[in-house]
């Protein structure tokens, strides 16, 4: 009969073991659970703000390293903002028409159709400064050798012009995303360097 006894004793012994959680151990899970999400929580917006400033410093580095090849070439360039995205132009003096400026970007981007696509979560949002005094658009982009009445208005201008001596026209872009507490605008004009401002 002994067998019997030590066997029933293991049975017990084992059901004891296997019959749930303690209340400290449903404590110690529900805390975990709580602080994975609350760090979710965080970390969304922290990636939203990091894809504004991203989107920004990307914007601002395009735009200086246009500029430059402006300078250089001697070419008047602009920018076009689109629906999600913004492009970089070249003016064609002899057809009178802005025309994508197709080239191999040095920061990352490629900028083989001269346009350059946002996160979604990014919005732009421009503003014009452009003062051109009783010149007018077209005279600023027309050839010394050519007369102004030969140079036409065109149908549409770029939203910020850079200049073949390294000027530009004066902006403001704010880059912006509903998800982000933070946006952050991007100013320049004439020749001083292009700066982000960050807002909270």
């Amino acid at each position: 009969m002994m067998p019997t006894s030590t066997s029933a004793s293991c049975s017990i012994s084992l059901y004891s073991h296997s019959r749930g959680f303690t209340l400290l151990e449903l404590m110690l899970v529900v805390s975990i659970i709580a602080t994975l999400s609350w760090l979710t929580v965080i970390a969304i917006p922290n990636g939203q703000q990091a894809r504004v400033e991203s989107a920004a410093q990307m914007f601002r580095l395009q735009l200086e390293s246009h500029r430059r090849t402006a300078s250089m070439k001697g070419k008047m360039l602009g920018v076009d903002f689109l629906e999600g995205a913004y492009q970089f132009l070249i003016w064609d003096h002899r057809q009178k028409i802005w025309q994508a400026f197709e080239q191999r970007s040095n920061i990352g981007k490629d900028l083989s159709s001269g346009k350059v696509e946002l996160d979604q979560p990014v919005e732009l949002q421009i503003e014009q400064g452009l003062d051109f005094g009783e010149s007018g658009f077209a005279d600023r982009l027309a050839d010394p050798s050519e007369e102004i009445s030969d140079v036409l208005e065109p149908e549409w201008q770029a939203d910020i012009l850079i200049f073949p001596d390294g000027r530009l026209s004066k902006f403001s872009v704010l880059f912006d995303s509903e998800q982000s507490e933070l946006s952050v605008r991007v100013v320049g004009g004439a020749y001083e360097k292009t700066k982000m401002q960050n807002l909270l």
